[in-house]
């Protein structure tokens, strides 16, 4: 099992010029993020399973109330185009995911303040034998996620 305490449990990055003080929303989503490891590696693994090098990333929209979508890698480069790009660093990142040792979770902000929270982590056991043991397909582990979302506000 992995620790959470322990540097690199959760790397993350924002939008430069962020205040460092956490948000509510960032909070909901670190903590969303730690007691679901498993179940996000094993979907991250499913994601690639079905799309192979498509790559689209597992977010969590917070607005209206926060939702599990999939953010397609040319989606979020057009979206890095209208903020001056202010999403290069999550970019570059995202293009050097290995998808068999780490997950990738884009939190995207509510309101119009176009605030983003990449979080990385490499789950303990790694992607491919977290889908093994969930045993789930992509919709089934995206609806149990989603459900587990709806409490969040």
């Amino acid at each position: 099992m992995m620790s959470w305490d322990a540097e690199p449990a959760i790397s993350s990055g924002s939008l430069p010029g962020n205040p460092p003080e956490k948000k509510a929303w960032v909070k909901q989503l670190e903590t969303f993020v730690r007691n679901h490891q498993q179940t996000l590696a094993a979907l991250n693994w499913a994601l690639y399973l079905e799309q192979g090098t498509e790559k689209d990333t597992i977010g969590i929209d917070f607005e209206p109330t926060p939702h599990l979508v999939f953010c397609r890698r040319q989606a979020i480069a057009t979206l890095n185009e209208q903020v001056n790009n202010q999403l290069r660093e999550i970019i570059g990142i995202l293009n050097g995911h290995n998808p068999e040792q780490e997950v990738f979770v884009l939190g995207i902000g509510p309101g119009q303040s176009c605030e983003f929270k990449l979080i990385q982590f490499q789950p303990e056991p790694p992607p491919p034998v977290c889908y093994e043991q969930r045993a789930g397909s992509l919709p089934e582990l995206s609806a149990q996620l989603d459900g587990a979302l709806s409490p969040l506000t």
